[in-house]
């Protein structure tokens, strides 16, 4: 009695070290035949693919008054916060192995104070009815912030535009086409990056009261390969625009495109907690109504949740990952644990004598209908479906 219960006690601790390290995630070619096609695209993407998926960093509600912070958190140019968003962004970037950010942030709002500048004479351009003047005109068009304009809306008061030039200019800042003259135009690197509003007069979401809506900042992540990987860099994201948020008090988060499918394992510790917690109880109260002993009841279930813990200890020796599939088949191997255990159980119970003397009646008179009845039948079954 002492050699089996000290081997599976052994078992039991081996299990719950190797729990520690086991793999989240569902990697696609498990779902797929090994003779499909789509084997050699995922194994060639996962080896060769140098390019890591967008991520965009979104901020909601920036507040672009000149005596609002909000632009000076968020720019990285002259006069921003050493510790601004983008300048955080691009930090993390710099440590890429570690954060999964491959590369800075493409920034509308830096490139848009640098396009007013008057310094750039090609870029912010107007005509003399104070409409766009296009960089590619040839015709005689002043610089829109020079000092030289008669309205006092083009005179620029300190490094930041007021909300009016803002309405004024950021249409045009969307239009302006990308040249060798002025490559901080907007049109095709940001003219989708901010929220649209077909009634907001400027046409993007709150801008004509100072206040943007929502703007998004596109960086790249590290190439992902493996299912660690993606999930490690959502929560790398996460954390690093957690604590842009902290710091600067504004609204930021991540996105990319396979975000959606990796979140569920940020909660998967939570959803099995959930699910074997809820499990017990309900193993625990069932037992002792039908068995009339508690001790009995308490027996049962930490036996059947060693199971499901010894369970996931060899999910980790054959290099099965821990995804929703998984714990599903987990909740249900508690069930057929469960019916191993309570035949023998009440056996044990409803006997008399000494233990030794009623476990072993248990055993002889349960354990050939159990082995025969339940694991034979279980055994077929599992086999067809794998």
């Amino acid at each position: 009695q002492v050699i089996v219960f000290l081997s599976f006690f052994a078992m039991l601790l081996g299990a719950i070290g190797c729990i520690q390290h086991l793999e989240l995630g569902l990697e696609q070619t498990v779902a797929l035949p090994k003779d499909s096609y789509l084997q050699d695209y995922f194994h060639d993407i996962a080896t060769q693919l140098r390019v890591g998926p967008p991520v965009y960093f979104v901020q909601k509600g920036m507040n672009l008054h000149p005596d609002s912070e909000d632009v000076n958190k968020t720019c990285s140019t002259a006069g921003c916060y050493p510790n601004s968003m983008l300048n955080q962004i691009q930090q993390a970037a710099q440590i890429a192995p570690s954060s999964y950010i491959a590369t800075s942030a493409a920034s509308w709002i830096d490139d848009y104070i640098s396009w007013m500048n008057p310094s750039l004479n090609r870029c912010c351009r107007m005509y003399s009815n104070e409409t766009f003047c296009p960089t590619e005109s040839t015709d005689d068009c002043e610089t829109c912030f020079d000092g030289n304009s008669p309205d006092p809306l083009f005179h620029l008061h300190g490094s930041r535009p007021t909300v009016a030039q803002i309405n004024k200019t950021i249409p045009w800042f969307m239009e302006a086409i990308p040249s060798k003259e002025c490559a901080k135009a907007g049109r095709g690197a940001y003219n989708t990056e901010l929220k649209k509003s077909a009634t907001d007069p400027t046409g993007y979401a709150g801008v004509s009261e100072g206040m943007v809506a929502a703007a998004r900042y596109r960086g790249y992540h590290t190439p992902l390969a493996t299912q660690n990987d993606f999930i490690t860099a959502l929560k790398e994201a996460n954390k690093l625009t957690a604590k842009i948020s902290a710091d600067l008090g504004i609204e930021v988060f991540p996105y990319s495109v396979f975000y959606v499918f990796f979140e569920q394992y940020l909660q998967m510790d939570y959803y099995a907690t959930v699910t074997f917690a809820a499990a017990a109880v309900s193993i625990l109260v069932v037992s002792y109504l039908f068995l009339g002993s508690l001790w009995a009841a308490a027996l049962t279930m930490a036996v059947v949740m060693s199971v499901v813990i010894d369970i996931m200890g060899c999910m980790y020796v054959f290099g099965i990952q821990f995804n929703a599939v998984s714990l599903t088949n987990l909740a249900m191997s508690i069930g057929i644990a469960l019916e191993f255990c309570i035949h023998i159980v009440r056996s044990f119970t409803v006997e008399d004598g000494s233990r030794t003397f009623r476990a072993q009646v248990a055993l002889c008179r349960m354990g050939t209908p159990v082995f025969n009845g339940i694991a034979l039948t279980k055994l077929i079954g599992v086999l067809v479906l794998s």
